[in-house]
C-alpha cells in the first residue's frame, strides 16, 4: 500500500478543523481572518486561487454551471477533506458564467488528489501570504459572498457559492 503523502508532511501548528468551524460559525467572517493570518503556517500549508477552463459549451446556464460545481466536489477524494478548505463560486452572467474560487490545503504544492481527474481542467495560481495583494485576493473569495453585489477579481459578480469542507 502506498503511504499518503500528506500524512508524511512535518507536523503543523495550524488546525484546519478549528479554522473551518470558526469561519463557518462566524457572523463576521472578515474578523476571522485576523485569527487565520495569526495562526497560518506558511511552511505547512498553502493558499491558492483557481479558475475552471470551461469549454465552448459550458457556462451558459446558471443551473448547469452550479451542477458542474457540485459534480466536481462529489468526485474529490473524501479523505482529502481533512487537509483542505475551499470555496467555489459561479461568477458572471448567463451565457458567460465562470467557476472560480480559493483553496487552502496542506503542503506547498498541488496535491495529487487535485492533479487527478476531475481537476485537470483547472488553472491554479499559488498565492503568497506575505504579499498584501495576494492576501486580499484570498480573503475576497471568502468574505465577499453576497450574490450580485460583491465584485471579485474586478470584473465578476458572484451568482452562487459552495464550500468544500
Amino acid at each position: 500500500m502506498i503511504a499518503d503523502p500528506l500524512k508524511q508532511l512535518p507536523k503543523s501548528k495550524f488546525d484546519i478543523d478549528a479554522w473551518k468551524t470558526q469561519f463557518l460559525a462566524s457572523n463576521n467572517q472578515k474578523e476571522e481572518f485576523i485569527w487565520f493570518w495569526d495562526n497560518f503556517d506558511k511552511n505547512g500549508w498553502s493558499i491558492w486561487e483557481f479558475q475552471y477552463k470551461k469549454t465552448e459549451n459550458e457556462g451558459k446556464l446558471l443551473i448547469t454551471t452550479k451542477n458542474m460545481v457540485k459534480g466536481f466536489l462529489q468526485r474529490i477524494n473524501q479523505h482529502f477533506r481533512q487537509y483542505c478548505f475551499a470555496i467555489f463560486g459561479v461568477y458572471g452572467d448567463e451565457p458567460d458564467l465562470n467557476i472560480r474560487g480559493a483553496w487552502i490545503w496542506r503542503g506547498r504544492e498541488i496535491p495529487q488528489y487535485l492533479k487527478d481527474n476531475p481537476f485537470d481542467n483547472f488553472i491554479f495560481n499559488k498565492l503568497d501570504p506575505k504579499i498584501k495583494a495576494d492576501r486580499a485576493t484570498f480573503e475576497d473569495y471568502w468574505i465577499k459572498q453576497n450574490v450580485d453585489v460583491d465584485e471579485i477579481c474586478k470584473q465578476f459578480y458572484m451568482k452562487s457559492f459552495t464550500f468544500f469542507t
